[in-house]
């Protein structure tokens, strides 16, 4: 490889003979190669070599690819490279192949843009001359393409990386006439909208498997098509086997009968379902006792919207592509399908409830840098591991990644000011969470069971945590929880040692059920007025608890599932009223010894929830009392003795801040 000063580089073609010895280069390759990874194949029948390799631009600004064909003499046949790419080419994203005709497949990788790969492929026959060229696949990351060939076609295999932390290999398959896909069992064009039905061949109506369409659809043949691919038009299953449906050349138009029929939102009576214009129909392929079987359907060309429930419950559906022309997805479209990724065209300014819920193999999704909302359920229950808000996402929907166990990370969404109710609730695997700057709302249960979250940050902005007072507290099931963070700049919040709290200290709003608690004991700061509803829900560490004089009212749960608490100390004279349906859920009220103030014993014996504690006696000591956030330090006898808060008679109690308190135990 000779270089000079302008880092002209050649590649060398030599012939080793079988002694081991080497001929003198007999050619070069043309200079500014960017490496020396040239790709050769051999054809031993037409006893040629076939080289490909890149070659720079001598002022650095493109590769191109380019392929030669030599004989086993090393003199070039084609007196001429073929050139076959543009510029960025990468070295490593492309293979050769032999064709079926003696000529040669090239298999490479295209970079237009940073952001954009595609898989392409050019045939040349044995004399040099071009048979065909396709751009095969497009993706936002492309590397080490392969290929195979058969009779049929070509297999071709290449890495795909849609995020920076991800990749698969995908393939796709392309025909001996350049064409992308295998063949079809059917290929019918309709010239006239409503004639399909005179167009397949009755031996094949529930025979073929796959169908390619063209021409103009209307509502009869959509029942045609419906028939074949295993439904009919009165939602009984027929014998059709249709897996794989190419629509691209096709259009749905207007027009034509009624192609099926569906209960309307009550379920009383049924809807007439009718083709629209450059619409997928409405619940194409979702009805029928089994539904359909449906694969891969590659969607027409002309599509501007997807109607509801159109691809929905195909379990069997691991494969779609979204025209960049649709702008609109309606409800529930692909809901139920066994889709593994998604990208959505950036054209689409509207999507609907449900889009994707319940694709439970979805790893991957892409959406339009121009989204403005995630719709309610969008993905809920699917199998994302990580997803890429938009920063134009203003809004987050109703349980938009409800049950999505395996979601790890969230990045973007910049600008997201609501997050809905049940938002993130079971996102188990979820470690880290970064909450917009532009956050304000959140919704109930919007962050609840994120089994693996250690620490939660509260932005400045937000103004409303939803904590509905009878079945649902905003953080209930965060078991990995130590503490909250907020904003020092937040104007109704604030955090006291990792406690939530509101930021007049009236409410205490949610305690980490992972907090450390010194000595398992836990004293609410005199000021609280309100105990929000499950505030303390399964802080199953806690054993002691103290609430202050100023406490009077204590939310839905807030003490349910304290499975260890043996001591409470209330030292409102007045007993805190409770809201909600239940109150101190799986505490043994029998044996947990509550201390409330002289003179305050038979106001707690009547009160309702605390006239269930059966061991209940009095501090002995009346008046205010300013409290801060302690623990108890030590409890002993009259004498000085280490002793327990079990069994009758007077004890000394001493906390964390020097206080001490006399209690007579009854």
């Amino acid at each position: 490889e000779p270089s000079d000063a302008n880092y002209n580089t050649s590649n060398v073609l030599q012939k080793i003979n079988g002694d081991g010895t080497a001929h003198t280069p007999v050619d070069y390759l043309d200079g500014y190669s960017s490496d020396a990874s040239t790709k050769l194949l051999f054809d031993p029948e037409a006893k040629a070599i076939y080289a490909m390799y890149s070659q720079r631009a001598s002022d650095w600004t493109s590769t191109s690819l380019k392929l030669q064909k030599y004989g086993y003499d090393l003199k070039a046949q084609w007196s001429e490279a073929k050139t076959l790419g543009k510029a960025s080419i990468a070295p490593t994203a492309y293979a050769l192949l032999k064709a079926t005709d003696g000529g040669v497949v090239a298999a490479y990788g295209l970079q237009p843009t940073y952001d954009t790969t595609f898989v392409c492929l050019a045939h040349y026959s044995a004399e040099g001359d071009s048979l065909w060229t396709s751009t095969a696949h497009g993706s936002s990351s492309i590397a080490y393409v392969n290929a195979e060939n058969d009779p049929s076609g070509i297999y071709t295999f290449f890495t795909e990386a849609p995020t920076s932390s991800s990749a698969g290999v995908a393939g796709l398959m392309v025909n001996t006439d350049g064409t992308v896909g295998l063949p079809y069992d059917l290929d019918i064009h309709v010239s006239e909208a409503g004639t399909l039905a005179t167009l397949v061949p009755a031996d094949k109506k529930y025979s073929a498997a796959s169908l390619k369409l063209s021409g103009n659809l209307n509502g009869d043949d959509v029942s045609v098509l419906r028939d074949m691919c295993g439904v009919s038009s009165t939602q009984e299953e027929t014998d059709g086997k249709v897996t794989r449906l190419n629509l691209a050349d096709a259009r749905f138009v207007s027009g034509g009968s009624s192609y099926a029929s569906v209960p309307d939102e009550y379920g009383w009576d049924q809807v007439a379902l009718y083709t629209n214009d450059d619409e997928v129909p409405a619940y194409l392929f979702s009805t029928g006792k089994q539904g359909c079987a449906m694969t891969t359907v590659i969607l027409p060309r002309t599509t501007k919207s997807i109607g509801a429930y159109a691809l929905a419950s195909n379990a069997s559906l691991t494969q779609i592509t979204i025209p960049d022309s649709v702008t609109t997805i309606d409800d529930n479209a692909f809901a139920g399908s066994g889709l593994t990724s998604v990208v959505v065209p950036e054209a689409v300014s509207y999507m609907g409830k449900y889009t994707f819920w319940g694709c439970a193999y979805m790893t991957s999704a892409v959406l339009p840098e121009s989204t403005t909302r995630l719709p309610e359920g969008i993905f809920s229950q699917t199998a994302l591991d990580q997803f890429h808000i938009p920063d134009s996402v203003t809004s987050i929907g109703t349980a938009a990644f409800h049950f999505c166990y395996s979601l790890r990370r969230l990045t973007g969404g910049s600008h997201v000011n609501t997050l809905g109710s049940y938002a993130l609730n079971y996102c188990k695997q979820l470690e880290e969470l970064n909450l917009s700057d532009s956050l304000e709302y959140i919704g109930g249960k919007a962050l609840c069971n994120l089994f693996n979250l250690k620490e939660l940050r509260i932005p400045a902005k937000v103004s409303q945590i939803v904590n509905s007072s009878f079945y649902e507290g905003p953080f209930e099931g965060d078991v990995a929880l130590e503490r909250f963070i907020i904003d020092a700049d937040n104007s109704s919040y604030k955090d006291v040692d990792g406690v939530l709290f509101t930021k007049d200290g009236s409410e205490l709003v949610a305690l980490p059920m992972n907090k450390s608690l010194a000595d398992s004991t836990y004293a609410v700061p005199e000021g609280v007025e309100k105990i929000s509803a499950y505030a303390f829900n399964t802080k199953i560490d806690m054993t002691h608890l103290t609430l202050p004089q100023t406490l009077t009212s204590i939310g839905n749960s807030a003490f349910d599932n304290c499975v260890k608490l043996t001591w409470i100390e209330s030292l409102n004279p007045e007993p805190p009223m409770f809201s909600g349906l239940s109150n101190f859920f799986n505490v043994d009220k029998d044996n947990c010894q509550l201390i409330v103030p002289e003179g305050a014993l038979e106001a707690y014996k009547t009160a309702d929830v605390w006239k269930e504690f059966l061991h209940a006696t009095t501090t002995g000591i009346q008046g205010k009392l300013n409290l801060t956030d302690r623990h108890i330090a030590g409890v002993y006898t009259l004498d000085g003795r280490a002793s327990s808060l079990n069994g009758k008679g007077v004890r000394i109690i001493r906390y964390s801040d020097g206080s001490s308190r006399k209690v007579n135990m009854k």
